[in-house]
């Protein structure tokens, strides 16, 4: 009996290992953007070549470096399962003779409801190249081949990513004022908001300048903040901005309060401010 059970466990965790060696090279995410034009040497990761023993076409019948994917029967598809928020799809298909076979393009978030892209039912017999916008919550793309005849070669597949984006409004400030021994300033604000941010959770790093300092709760100021997302996206924000106490009369124009981080370009909120003299004479009375 001892015998026996060690033998079903040993058998168990052995297919549970299979199991799970088989979802971490067919189900194992690849970031954007990505291209793929080669097709003999296995799947890449975040790929699942489903075309069973199908080898890859390395000939004339291969659309780019005599190197192209291959689908022989019916069923037989290619998938790749990316990380972060798609943009352009773009790819070559190729039939080997004139047919009704097709090959359905779908796109899922999730890789269990599908959206049908595309369903191509007339492909040509050369290499011809296609382009599709997808869905930004999209994570998967799925070639599928239905036979009638004819073998199906796809090639120089690429998926590009949304750049990730920082927006201040507005981008300048003016008017910031006070006499000189009465500073700070009072506050002014201006938005911060982002979308497709990478690296999440995260902060944002809003950094102000030599004479400008900045803070979330205009109570407590510093020389810079962090503000956090948690998602791709990063609600409208409040940044109060402020010329800081104790400077010298002048003017502080030019300066700028800056917005860095989630991936995205830095964007700039310019500051244009000045400390003066007081206007009052002192009076003396004998």
């Amino acid at each position: 009996m001892n015998r026996y059970l060690h033998n079903s466990l040993k058998k168990s965790l052995l297919t549970l290992a299979g199991i799970i060696l088989f979802l971490g090279v067919s189900w194992g995410q690849t970031s954007l953007p990505l291209t793929r034009t080669t097709w003999d040497v296995g799947a890449p990761l975040g790929w699942t070549d489903g075309n069973g023993t199908t080898p890859a076409y390395t000939t004339t019948y291969a659309c780019s470096g005599s190197n192209g994917g291959r689908l022989d029967n019916s069923g037989e598809y290619y998938l790749v399962y990316f990380s972060s928020n798609p943009n352009q799809l773009t790819y070559t298909l190729k039939i080997s003779g004139v047919t009704t076979s097709n090959c359905l393009v779908e796109e899922s978030s999730d890789g269990i409801t599908w959206i049908t892209i595309v369903n191509h039912t007339s492909i040509p017999t050369s290499c011809t190249v296609y382009n599709y916008s997808l869905i930004s919550t999209s994570r998967y793309v799925k070639w599928t081949y239905t036979k009638v005849a004819q073998n199906l070669t796809i090639d120089d597949v690429s998926i590009t990513s949304i750049s990730p984006i920082l927006t201040v409004l507005p981008t300048s400030l003016s008017g910031f004022t006070y006499i000189a021994g009465n500073g700070p300033s009072t506050s002014q604000t201006y938005t911060l908001s982002g979308n497709n941010l990478t690296g999440f959770p995260s902060n944002i790093v809003v950094t102000g300048s030599t004479n400008y300092e900045v803070s979330l709760d205009n109570t407590s100021f510093s020389s810079f903040v962090n503000v956090p997302y948690g998602s791709a996206t990063l609600g409208a924000t409040t940044i109060y901005v402020r010329l800081k106490a104790g400077l010298s009369a002048g003017t502080f124009n030019g300066e700028t309060i800056s917005n860095a981080g989630g991936g995205a370009t830095t964007q700039n909120v310019t500051c244009n401010g000045s400390v003066t003299v007081s206007s009052t004479s002192d009076i003396i009375t004998f």
